[in-house]
C-alpha cells in the first residue's frame, strides 16, 4: 500500500487503504475530506481498499476504484458509512439523523430520510453547535453518542460535487465533553410554508412507529423495542420538527431544548410463543422479537415488521401465550368489556382471530 488513512465512524476505526497505483493529489483530496474524522493510529476494525482504474497489478481485495477523485470520494464515504453501520449491527441504536452538540455534550438528534434536508440543516445549526453527523447518529444503550464526523458534499459552481470536511465549511468541533443524547426531533419540511418552525410532543407509540423505519439493524438488538422505549424515557420523549427554511431553525431552537414533554409510562412484555400442535378452534401466539405495552395498547416487533394491538388485541395476546379455545377468548372478552349492543361478541373475536392470523400475530390449528 502506498498510503493509509485511519478514520472514526461511530466509534468504527475504519482504514482506508491507497494502492501505489492512486496518485499523490489523489489521496491527499480524499484525505482532506475525512481530516475531522481522523483516528488516532491503532488497529483497524474494518480495512476498505482504494486503487486507480485501468487495475494495479498488486493483488488482494479492492473496494473502490479510483476513475475520477471526486467520485471516488463520494463513493469511498458511502463505503464507509454502510461498513461502520455493518460493523456495529447488534451494538447500538443507529438512527438516520444528524446531530449537532452543546458545549455540556449534549447531543440533539434530528431524524428524517432523504430528502427532509439534514445536511442543510446541520449546516445551519453547527454554526453555533459542535457538528456530531449529518448522517448516522449511534448511540448505546445509556445514551453514549458516538460521532461519526464524515465529509459533506459541496456542489461547485458547475455542477460538480466536493467532499469537505466540516471545519472547511466553518462548522464547530465536538465540546470537550462526553457526548449523551438529549432530544430526538422528526423532521417534517414543508418548503414555501410561511410558518415559523414548530415542534409537537409525539406519543410514546407514536415516536417509535416514525422512528423505527429511520434505523439501522433494529431487529439485530437484545430487546430492541425495549432498549429504544427506554432511550426515548431517558431523554424526555420525542418531538415532530416541522419547518420549511434549515436557516429559520437556529435562532428557534435556541429557546427550545429541554421542552419535550414525559412520555407515557411502558412496560416490557414477553414475546415468546409456543410452538406444538394446535387442536381446531385454539390458538397460540407467534414468538415476536420484542414486545412493550403503552396505555393499554401493546407494540409488537415481528422481524422488521412492527405492529401495534388495541382494542381487544392486548387480550387475545395475552391469553394466546399458550395454547386457548375461541370460546375461552370468547368468554374473556365478553367479561372484560361486556356485551357490546347489537353485536355478538363471538363474531367480533372471530374476525380479530383471523386478522391475527393472517398478520402472523398468531397461529391456529387446523380445521
Amino acid at each position: 500500500m502506498a498510503a493509509q488513512l485511519l478514520v472514526s465512524a461511530i466509534g468504527v476505526r475504519v482504514a482506508l487503504n491507497f494502492d501505489d497505483s492512486v496518485s499523490g493529489p489523489t489521496v491527499q483530496e480524499i484525505s482532506y475530506g475525512w481530516v475531522d474524522a481522523a483516528a488516532h493510529a491503532g488497529p483497524a476494525d474494518v480495512s476498505i481498499y482504494i486503487r486507480a482504474n485501468p487495475p494495479s497489478s498488486v493483488p488482494g481485495p479492492f473496494d473502490v476504484v479510483v476513475a475520477d477523485a471526486r467520485e471516488a470520494a463520494a463513493l469511498l464515504t458511502s463505503r464507509v458509512t454502510l461498513a461502520a453501520i455493518e460493523f456495529r449491527r447488534s451494538q447500538l441504536l443507529m438512527f438516520h439523523a444528524c446531530g449537532v452538540a452543546a458545549e455540556d455534550g449534549q447531543v440533539h438528534a434530528f431524524v428524517g430520510p432523504s430528502g427532509t434536508g439534514k445536511t442543510t440543516l446541520v449546516g445551519h445549526l453547527a454554526r453555533y453547535l459542535g457538528y456530531v453527523t449529518d448522517e448516522t447518529i449511534g448511540t448505546d444503550a445509556n445514551g453514549r453518542v458516538l460521532p461519526y464526523r464524515k465529509p459533506l458534499s459541496r456542489i461547485l459552481g458547475f455542477g460538480a460535487k466536493i467532499q469537505t470536511p466540516p471545519s472547511g465549511l466553518g462548522l464547530l468541533e465536538l465540546p470537550d465533553a462526553p457526548l449523551s443524547l438529549s432530544s430526538i426531533h422528526i423532521l417534517k419540511r414543508v418548503p414555501g410554508s410561511s410558518e415559523s418552525p414548530f415542534a409537537v410532543d409525539l406519543p410514546l407509540l407514536d415516536a417509535m412507529t416514525a422512528l423505527i423505519p429511520e434505523m439501522s439493524y433494529l431487529p439485530e438488538l437484545d430487546r430492541p423495542l425495549c432498549q429504544l422505549a427506554e432511550l426515548i424515557t431517558r431523554i424526555g420523549g420525542v418531538r415532530t420538527l416541522t419547518y420549511a427554511e434549515a436557516s429559520s431553525v437556529p435562532s428557534w431552537f435556541e429557546g427550545q431544548v429541554g421542552e419535550a414533554a414525559a412520555p407515557e409510562d411502558w412496560g416490557a412484555v414477553d414475546p415468546s410463543g409456543e410452538d406444538g400442535p394446535l387442536p381446531p378452534g385454539w390458538y397460540c401466539r407467534t414468538a415476536a422479537t420484542d414486545a412493550v405495552r403503552v396505555d393499554g395498547r401493546i407494540m409488537l416487533l415481528h422481524g422488521s415488521t412492527v405492529r401495534v394491538l388495541d382494542g381487544i388485541g392486548p387480550l387475545i395476546w395475552d391469553m394466546a401465550a399458550s395454547a386457548v379455545s375461541t370460546e375461552a377468548i370468547s368468554l374473556s372478552v365478553v367479561e372484560t368489556y361486556g356485551v357490546p349492543m347489537g353485536l355478538d361478541p363471538r363474531a367480533a373475536v372471530a374476525a380479530a382471530l383471523v386478522e391475527l392470523v393472517e398478520a402472523g400475530v398468531l397461529r391456529s390449528g387446523r380445521q
